[in-house]
């Protein structure tokens, strides 16, 4: 089962990496609405319909972090209602989970609430003290739940057995639960808030801690609250900027901001200002034609053209909503938008991340889709295929490429776009027709997205083995860029795939293709009449095929790697990085000389990959090691001018690779 879910149906979705997206209800609905004096709370919510689904076996997919803790099955989680909230009544709770395999343990799930409390130590620095247990809470309520079959997740509105008034400082609002180790437990939506996610870890001498999950950037708990409010309106208009996007000088573009109602109540205008580069505009007060509803959102827009290429700051600030002052934590926005000469750009080699599953009966599209870019493009385009298990063991699922998967992965077969755009690897955005034939597309997406998204950099990369047994690579890159930064967003990633895989089906690995398209369910040649599918239409139901394209393993792939490109960034000079990346434990590549190491440039701004760079691993050659050190006794693992591992190297001349993962002469004395 994939982990994210999308609950709207979106061909095209715009998207970042670090921008995960809300369930809006089971049917897609928004949250209803409140009545009179009433208001659902939650945390950071958006229209596009998309949450992710985690257990403690699969937080490790996102952070290696949390591998001491993925055997773990109890589940404590909460999140913080802020003060503004004080003396506003919590009298129901609306959460959403993953329906168990077998009911939870002694059928209930619990929810808790207790008054903030803030821990200040020597050094002035506060912590939250969260209750370690539901036992331990001032409200507490025992919800029975029953097994549902067929769904992936499941609302439930709970009914607290006794109101709960929030005290001055705000409280938390938690549930406890405990499931079968392997199952999906519980949703994240939107983008990351502090106060919208506290998770609790059992440590190995069977202590509890409490982990802000802010950081890693996986969303808010989908904890909605129902409160009576209080004699004092809370006022509280939210700003977010978009993504940051690339455009030329002189070209007109509209930017927008979003404001979401937060407040207690609906409001219909907005006093606010808007300054660009620093220079603010005279507030000014709109009126929204409307009431603007309790979390309800509009977008603010604005026309743009900038002459000067470069970096500029766009921001938004909602100062006031109907006469009363802003309240909000985030009543200031600010965006960036990239200007770029188009005499300065970069050619952009694209980049296809395919997901795709031998266990998948309609990856087969995938597949060919893949396989015409590269006969369109050659080496003039980067294609990846990243697998993953669904119903049964897919012997390419590359872990190192997990976080990538489980989030740009939605459904099968799909692919990003230069993680700028998700849509279909052979059908592209537009290679369905009004008659139901479909067509490949896919190359015209490509060139889509080339036009709309200019790249502001480049990358180029050489390689080689760093040693004579092949199991490490040597990679030195440079990358340049055609603006300056003052602030690097930047950093490099690193994919290798493979071409040829192949293997015998068993029980622990499918290595057979699962083939919906075959005649022997159905004549689909109708549906794809230009030939493109003739084979798998031909062909039974499960086909025995090699894999191209095959992500055999990666280095930092969805972040990219920690000061690769680092501040300041000076227009048209090169950045050197070089890495050795090690192969030694790789358990899925099977032929080395079909390997194709991949650099991805990443803007950690928006997720996107800018550009890329591709290619071969060359031989590996003692001569080219660089620095002599003398008088060093070398690790267990070393080599001979010869390029012969040594593992007790006598008196002589010897390469070692250092901490630092640059390789050495070293003299035995």
């Amino acid at each position: 089962m994939k982990h994210l879910y999308l609950f709207l149906a979106m061909l095209l979705i715009p998207c970042s990496a670090f921008s995960q997206h809300p369930l809006t209800g089971a049917s897609g609905a928004p949250m209803r609405a409140a009545e009179e004096g009433f208001i659902w709370w939650n945390y950071d919510v958006d229209d596009s319909g998309q949450g992710l689904t985690l257990s403690f076996p699969k937080l490790p997919e996102y952070s290696q972090d949390f591998e001491p803790y993925s055997g773990q099955r109890k589940y404590n989680l909460c999140s913080i209602i802020p003060g503004k909230f004080a003396g506003c009544t919590i009298s129901k709770v609306k959460i959403a989970l993953a329906p168990p395999k077998v009911k939870y343990a002694d059928d209930y799930i619990r929810v808790w609430l207790s008054p903030v409390t803030v821990e200040t130590d020597a050094q002035g620095n506060d912590s939250y003290l969260i209750p370690e247990s539901s036992a331990e809470a001032e409200n507490v309520t025992n919800y029975a739940t029953a097994r549902t079959n067929g769904v992936y997740f499941q609302f439930y509105t709970i009914t607290l057995k006794k109101p709960y008034t929030v005290p001055k400082g705000g409280c938390y609002i938690g549930y406890e639960f405990e499931v079968g180790n392997e199952e999906d437990a519980f949703f994240l939506w939107g983008n990351s808030e502090d106060g919208g996610c506290y998770m609790q870890f059992e440590e190995p001498d069977g202590t509890h801690t409490w982990r802000n999950m802010t950081p890693y950037g996986l969303g808010n708990l989908t904890t909605s609250v129902y409160m009576e409010l209080s004699d004092q309106i809370v006022t509280d208009a939210s700003v977010r900027a978009q993504d940051e996007r690339n455009y030329r000088t002189g070209e007109d573009f509209t930017y927008a901001w979003t404001v979401t109602n937060l407040s207690s109540v609906p409001f219909s205008t907005m006093e606010l200002a808007i300054s660009v580069d620093g220079q603010t505009d005279d507030a000014e007060t709109i009126d929204l034609g409307g009431q603007l509803p309790i979390n309800g959102s509009c977008n603010i827009t604005r026309p743009m053209h900038f002459e000067e290429p470069g970096e500029h700051t766009l921001a938004l600030e909602i100062l006031r909503v109907d006469g009363r002052e802003n309240e909000s934590a985030h009543r200031k926005a600010e965006g960036k938008v990239i200007v770029i000469n188009p005499e300065k750009l970069y050619p952009a080699l694209p980049v296809v991340e395919e997901f795709t599953s031998t266990s998948c009966q309609w990856c087969p599209r995938g597949t060919v889709g893949l396989a015409k870019l590269k006969e369109i493009y050659g080496d003039d385009i980067v294609t990846l295929a990243g697998h993953s298990s669904l119903s049964k063991p897919d012997p390419m699922t590359c872990k190192a490429y997990a976080e990538v998967m489980a989030v740009y992965g939605q459904s099968l077969p799909s692919a990003a776009f230069n993680r700028m755009a998700i849509s279909d690897p052979y059908l592209g955005d537009s290679g369905m027709e009004s008659d139901g034939t479909s067509h490949f597309a896919a190359d015209r997406f490509v060139e889509k997205l080339r036009d709309m998204f200019p790249s502001e950099g480049k990358v180029e990369m050489t390689a080689e083995w760093g040693d004579a047994n092949r199991e490490t690579i040597n990679v030195h890159t440079a990358s340049t860029f055609c603006i300056s930064r003052q602030t690097s967003p930047y950093r490099l990633a690193f994919v290798l795939s493979e071409d040829g895989l192949a293997g015998k089906t068993t029980n622990e690995a499918l290595w057979a293709q699962y083939n919906g398209y075959s005649y022997e369910q159905g004549d689909k040649s109708g549906q794809y009449p230009d030939g493109d599918m003739d084979f798998w239409i031909n062909a039974s139901s499960v086909v025995s095929t090699t894999y191209n394209h095959v992500v055999v393993d990666a280095w930092e792939p969805m972040r990219g790697i920690e000061g690769s490109i680092p501040s300041p960034i000076t227009a048209d000079e090169s950045i050197a990085f070089d890495t050795t990346l090690d192969i030694s434990g790789n358990s899925i590549i099977q032929d080395k000389d079909r390997l194709t190491l991949v650099a991805l440039l990443l803007n950690n701004n928006n997720g996107f990959v800018i550009n890329a760079a591709q290619c071969a691993i060359d031989d590996f050659d003692p001569s080219a090691v660089r620095t002599v050190v003398t008088d060093h006794i070398p690790a267990p693992a070393c080599y001979n001018l010869q390029g012969i591992r040594q593992t007790q190297p006598s008196k002589g001349l010897y390469i070692q690779q250092g901490q630092d993962g640059k390789f050495r002469k070293i003299l035995v004395h």
